[in-house]
This record gives C-alpha cells, structure tokens and sequence, in this order.
C-alpha cells in the first residue's frame, strides 16, 4: 500500500467526514476508494452520453448530476473519435 497525502479544502474534508459517518465507513481511505469507484462508474456512463440521475418515482421527477469532470469525460469520447 502507498501512502499519499492529499491536500482538501476544509470543506471538503468536512464532507469526507460526514460521508463517513452516513456512509458507516470507518476511515477516510474507505472514503476516498468509494468516491472514486462511483466517480468512476459517473464518468464511464458520461463518456456514453448517459447521464447521472436520481429519479423521484413517486413524484415521477428526476434531476441530473452534471460536474466539470462529467463534462470533461463526455468530451472525452469525442476527442478520443476525431
């Protein structure tokens, strides 16, 4: 295993812990590969044209998930085709 420090924003790692304590992660390496396995899977889909949603069945409404990274990997395709 390699050790890195990696420098947040306090208010990221006041995210990171509060991700931990919903998620019932027990430390903040379980954060981090959490995060980046759903990033992951955000920007595999993304690439696809597929969008990241969470769907309101009961209201029949969804709302989208757009970051710049998203955005980056949906140009990724496209850079990758010309």
């Amino acid at each position: 295993m390699t050790v890195r420090r990696v420098k947040v924003s306090p208010k990221a790692k006041q995210l990171a812990n509060v991700l931990k304590t919903v998620c019932n992660l027990r430390t903040q390496q379980e954060v981090v590969e959490q995060a980046l396995i759903l990033l992951a899977y955000a920007a595999s889909e993304h690439s696809k044209g597929r969008l990241l949603a969470s769907v309101n069945e009961k209201k029949q409404t969804y709302r989208t998930v757009q970051t710049p990274a998203l955005t980056a990997a949906l140009g990724f395709k496209k850079r990758k085709m010309n």
